[in-house]
Order: structure tokens, then sequence, then C-alpha cells
């Protein structure tokens, strides 16, 4: 019975506070003609890696050699 009762009572506890947050509502914080130029900007398409795993870097990077030195730059 005590099990029953703690139950009940948390039940109405998820009731109560999921009716708190049932009036929320989301606000566009910029003007309909300025949303189509965000889009454009902020793609959650990512580019593909340019070679994969290479010998000496990872996806992403390519192995640049100048005179001096070789590191992996982005590609």
């Amino acid at each position: 019975m005590r099990n029953v009762a703690i139950a009940l009572v948390l039940a109405v506890s998820a009731l109560m506070l999921g009716s708190l947050g049932w009036k929320a509502e989301a606000t566009m914080p910029v003007q309909s003609d300025m949303l189509s130029t965000l889009v454009k900007k902020f793609s959650q398409a990512q580019p593909a890696a340019c070679r994969g795993w290479g010998k000496h870097c990872p996806p992403g990077f390519v192995w640049t050699c100048r005179p001096a030195r070789c590191w992996c730059a982005p590609c």
C-alpha cells in the first residue's frame, strides 16, 4: 500500500510540473525577411573531409610542406 501511495504522489507531482511548462512559447528574435540570410549563413550540413585519414593528418587536414617545415593544414 505504501508503494502505491508513493507512486501516486510522484505521478501527481510530475503532472503538476509538466503543467507549469505547458504555456512556454518560442519567439523569433529576427524579422522574417532576415531569416533566409541566416539560413544561408548557418547550415547544419558539414563539408566532407577532403581526403580522410592520411599518413600524418586526421580527416579535414592535408599534409603541407614549405621549405622550413611540414604541418597539417585545414583543407
